[in-house]
Order: structure tokens, then C-alpha cells, then sequence
């Protein structure tokens, strides 16, 4: 049977330039607008841990912060 493990990472709106989020009174978030540079940075991201073999499963954009939700089969 697989086995995985996950991972849960954090990024301050601080690595991103113009990373944008707007939030509702009842706290929901979400960006607003990407540039083109923020889409790399976050496509550079993505692909160095895919690479260590971490699948995205969920990313999150809270205000001031992207929370990303990573799994990866365990090797024996």
C-alpha cells in the first residue's frame, strides 16, 4: 500500500512584488492579480518542489501570506 507524507509551507506576500489579495468581512481571501514576474516566482516555486518529489495539492491565499499544501509518496 502508499504511503505519503505531506507538507505544509508558508510565503509572505514580502517574496512576491505586487501580489495582490482581497478579503471579505467574513475573512475569505483570494488574489486579485498576478503580474507576469509574481507568475514566475510562484512557477519557480512550484517546479523546485516538484522536483523533490512534492505534488501541490492545495494553495491558499490568506492576506499577507500564500499557505501551500504539498504530498509526496513515501519511499520505502
Amino acid at each position: 500500500m502508499k504511503e505519503f507524507e505531506y507538507e505544509i509551507t508558508q510565503h509572505t506576500s514580502n517574496e512576491f512584488q505586487t501580489l495582490a489579495f482581497v478579503c471579505s468581512n467574513s475573512g475569505e481571501c483570494r488574489q486579485e492579480q498576478i503580474t507576469g514576474s509574481e507568475l514566475e516566482i510562484l512557477t519557480e516555486k512550484l517546479n523546485s518542489r516538484g522536483k523533490q518529489g512534492w505534488e501541490l495539492i492545495q494553495i491558499s491565499f490568506r492576506e499577507e501570506i500564500v499557505v501551500a499544501f504539498w504530498k509526496r509518496e513515501r519511499s520505502s
